[in-house]
């Protein structure tokens, strides 16, 4: 009889549905901190900013696409969130927008690539397909990047929320867009 322990997957669930080809107004000092963080215009490790910034970092941040954020946190190697994360456990990444599409996360030439093409967003099926899995293949935590819109499944974000407070999986939310756009801040909190 041989028994070993299994250090259990981190799974990164990144939004490509075409909401997150949406521009938001950048208007708050919060919403242009956290885009410059994500851009690397300002270090992450000194927190969002209290004051509005420079004009020039204003006017870079004004608008920027949802799915250009994400680009730019998931490859900023300052945040170096895969290397992070990859600590914790193997990852799985995955982008997600109908159907949740495996990557590989040794390599990120496909997020330079990365688009907001999917035609709906099914990201609470996408997470509820990994909180479903059996205790063996259960992954240790779920990091979600996307704007926080749903609109391709029977089930809400409350759902989600109960469904993931019930299995013990953390669930970690990435959230692109501006803050006038709080669905997923409000299921958890994030």
């Amino acid at each position: 009889e041989e028994k070993r322990d299994k250090v259990r997957p981190v799974a990164v669930l990144i939004d490509v549905s075409q909401s997150m080809d949406s521009a938001d107004p950048r208007t708050t000092p919060e919403d242009q901190g956290r885009a410059a963080i994500a851009f690397g215009l300002i270090d992450a490790d000194k927190g969002l900013p209290a004051e509005t910034l420079s004009a020039s970092h204003e006017k870079t941040l004004e608008r920027p696409k949802r799915i250009d954020v994400a680009r730019a946190a998931l490859t900023n190697p300052k945040i170096d969130l895969f290397k992070s994360l990859a600590k914790v456990g193997p990852l799985e990444v995955y982008t997600f927008g109908t159907q949740r599409v495996g990557r590989d996360a040794a390599k990120d030439d496909w997020l330079k690539s990365l688009a907001a093409t999917e035609p709906k967003t099914a990201l609470v099926e996408a997470a509820f397909e990994l909180l479903n899995r059996d205790d063996a293949d259960a992954p240790a935590a779920i990091v979600i990047v996307s704007d926080g819109r749903e609109n391709a499944g029977p089930r809400s974000l409350d759902d989600l929320a109960r469904a993931d407070i019930a299995r013990g999986i953390p669930i970690s939310v990435y959230v692109v867009g501006g803050s006038t756009f709080g669905q997923l801040q409000v299921a958890f909190g994030s």
